[in-house]
Order: structure tokens, then sequence, then C-alpha cells
């Protein structure tokens, strides 16, 4: 697959980290083609689900969902980057540019 999409969201607590189980599980489960569910990572005040794709879009459309159901939706931060670069591109929320995975 040639993309990384980065789902990230903050991390204060336990039931944080909870949430993101849930939601990386939910994710796996309903991704289907689009892509596959690669691990997740807590540290830093943040947690990162990472996943890759050949569609970082459509990947995304599948997920938003999800989030949106898991309550998740008002604060998650979902980036893609090519294998190959460093660079993330910011795909949510709408006009956010700044990504970075601690």
């Amino acid at each position: 697959m040639r993309y990384q999409l980065v789902l990230q969201m903050p991390f204060a607590t336990l039931t944080d980290y909870d949430d993101m189980i849930r939601f990386e599980d939910a994710v796996t489960r309903e991704l289907g083609a689009l892509g596959t569910v690669d691990g997740h990572d807590a540290g830093s005040r943040e947690m990162n689900v990472f996943l890759f794709t050949d569609d970082p879009a459509a990947a995304f459309d599948r997920i938003r969902p999800i989030a949106g159901a898991l309550g998740l939706l008002a604060k998650l931060v979902a980036a893609y980057r090519d294998i190959d670069s460093e660079e993330f591109v910011v795909v949510y929320p709408p006009g956010r540019t700044d990504f970075a995975v601690a």
C-alpha cells in the first residue's frame, strides 16, 4: 500500500486509551479492502492509530462515521503521507494544516 494514514486523538486518561482501542477495533472490522490497520501508539499527550491504504480519502470516508458513532470525531485529526515521505497532508478537520506524530 502506498500511503500511511494516521488517526490522532489527544491522550490524557485511561478512558481515552480505552476509546482509542474501541475505535481501532471498529476501524479494523469496517475498513475492508480500503486498507489495513498497522497498530497504535500512545504517549506525549496523543494517541495514534496507523493504517496503510492506497486511497486515504476513501479510507477516511469509511472511518469518519465510525469516529462519529463513538463520539470521537470532534477530537480526531486524520493525516496521511506517502510511505516514502515524511510530509503529512491533513484530511480532517477541514482547514487544518499542521500535523506531527510525536
